[in-house]
């Protein structure tokens, strides 16, 4: 563990667990339906329905399925202690496009998100996420073995090559390569509400937490930052020195994959910090 201490505050660490209360922060909720509003009025005066759809992957924070309050997911994993940070921009959500004018398009969680706003362990493990009261086997709650049944993004994008690297050099068991993959990598956003595609609409007021947290480990010298995407944004909101941390050099859905190929100069220095 390093000697590092992050003093930085989780703005919603004291909120009582499960809450069905809003996440948003002060200012949030109406910054975020100004830019909605907008999306929606470009999406309805489309000429056709490419451009309606295009506009339409820029809606920021959706409802879940049954209508509550979304749960921020800035990070997957613990950005105040992980070994190894991966940055990225803002999570995506399960979504289907329905309609058939500009006038009428909307977009619809799919079964996959229901099933798992419908399922209680998980929706658990979000919330104690966000809140910094972690699962300790899973702090990722994407690389739980109950989440990986309906969603394989994470443990297919980014962590399958470290995943067989724990599990045929170091001889870890499957399932306890995953839990030390999810206490070792945090995945860490610039910005805790989904869209399709990323936008300034997606900017808060923790976009500085999450730039602050990323200066923090990259001064560490038992930690490593790793940027998956987005450099030049985390560079807008406070991260003046993620020039200093390795790109990924893949490209579209294979950046954020943690790989030897993607991350050449800092892989073996990741393995070194995963490894048991």
């Amino acid at each position: 563990m390093s000697n590092f201490k992050v003093d930085l505050i989780n703005p919603w660490s004291g909120r009582v667990p499960m809450s069905s209360a809003p996440w948003f922060l002060p200012g949030e909720a109406a910054r975020i339906g100004r830019h909605n509003s907008r999306v929606m009025s470009t999406v309805t005066s489309a000429k056709n329905m490419k451009g309606a759809s295009n506009a339409l992957r820029r809606l920021v924070a959706p409802q879940s399925p049954s209508g509550s309050h979304p749960i921020p997911l800035q990070w997957a994993g613990n950005p105040w202690e992980a070994p190894v940070l991966l940055l990225l921009m803002n999570p995506s959500w399960g979504a289907v496009e329905v309609g058939s004018t500009p006038q009428d398009l909307r977009l619809e969680h799919n079964e996959g998100a229901k099933k798992i706003e419908s399922n209680q362990i998980l929706q658990s493990l979000l919330d104690r996420t966000a809140r910094g009261a972690w699962d300790p086997d899973y702090p990722n709650p994407f690389l739980h073995p109950l989440w990986r049944k309906h969603d394989s993004w994470h443990p297919r994008n980014v962590f399958s090559s470290l995943h067989q690297e724990l599990t045929n050099k170091f001889g870890l068991a499957p399932e306890d390569a995953w839990k030390r993959l999810s206490q070792r990598v945090c995945v860490l956003e610039i910005s805790p509400w989904a869209s399709l595609e990323w936008t300034s609409g997606c900017i808060g007021p923790t976009a500085r937490l999450s730039a602050d947290l990323a200066d923090a480990a990259r001064q560490d010298p038992e930690r490593i930052v790793l940027v998956g995407r987005g450099a030049d944004e985390w560079r807008k909101v406070g991260f003046l020195d993620v020039d200093l941390c390795e790109k990924s050099k893949g490209i579209r859905s294979h950046q954020v994959k943690i790989s030897a190929k993607n991350f050449p100069n800092s892989y073996g220095g990741v393995l070194g910090r995963i490894a048991p």
